[in-house]
């Protein structure tokens, strides 16, 4: 993982508010190989926009995102109960990953549009 001048943006496919939101990223190095993040904490939160009002939070720290380290994956999951308090349609997110040395990259950046679910 090499720090870039500018972060991955990835835009979120549109989902059901009151369902189970779910997706899964690996982090590689320069040679495509997995790279270890054992010992990494993540953190993304959801906003209206750069600095505004905050929808989500979600972190190593409160569950909400897994890491799998010596696979280098991360997971992050909302459940039906969690994405039915989304009352946005449209918001901004970004990804911080922390090492253990304590150094924070951005590692992504977009959009997250929710639809509201229509069958209850």
């Amino acid at each position: 993982m090499t720090l870039e001048a500018r972060t991955p943006t990835y835009n979120f496919k549109r989902f059901k508010t009151g369902t189970t939101w779910l997706f899964a990223l690996r982090i590689l190095d320069d040679n495509g190989a997995v790279r270890d993040i054992t010992g990494y904490n993540v953190k993304m939160q959801i906003r209206d926009r750069p600095g505004g009002a905050v929808h989500a939070t979600l972190s190593t720290d409160n569950g909400a995102i897994t890491v799998s380290g010596t696979l280098g994956q991360i997971i992050v999951t909302q459940t039906p109960a969690q994405t039915a308090a989304y009352t946005f349609r449209k918001a901004e997110y970004d990804m911080m990953i922390t090492s253990p040395d304590d150094t924070a990259t951005c590692i992504l950046q977009g959009e997250v549009v929710a639809e509201q679910r229509i069958t209850q």
